[in-house]
């Protein structure tokens, strides 16, 4: 059940209306997980600074369960920059991804996910 926070100081309008929908699926085919069980949550216009001074820029934050590793990771930036950049014409240097894995402590439809 990957969850996807995304922060932004840029407005609503400057993001491109399907960032959600292509990030789901481009998570989704990046790390075998259903659509379905995959929820992005998009925060703009929220008060940041981004690399050491006040300017355009984005965190992502993409927690799920046994998809994060040393050996994996470095295969999903790529294509993960490449949906965020082009929903926001933010360049690379201006956009954080955090990929955290997480035990399975979640429920989804009263039941443990594992």
């Amino acid at each position: 059940m990957p969850l996807c926070y995304i922060f932004t100081n840029l407005k609503d309008s400057e993001i491109s209306p399907d960032l959600e929908e292509n990030l789901e699926e481009c998570i989704s085919k990046l790390m075998n997980k259903p659509k379905e069980r995959i929820t992005v949550m998009l925060n703009t216009g929220i008060r940041m600074r981004f690399g050491g001074k006040k300017q355009f820029g984005m965190v992502c934050n993409i927690h799920s369960i046994a998809v994060f590793d040393e050996k994996r990771n470095p295969g999903y930036f790529p294509q993960l920059f490449d949906v965020l950049t082009s929903a926001t014409k933010l360049p690379a240097s201006s956009i954080t991804i955090e990929l955290t894995d997480l035990p399975a402590h979640m429920a989804l439809n009263g039941a443990a996910l594992s």
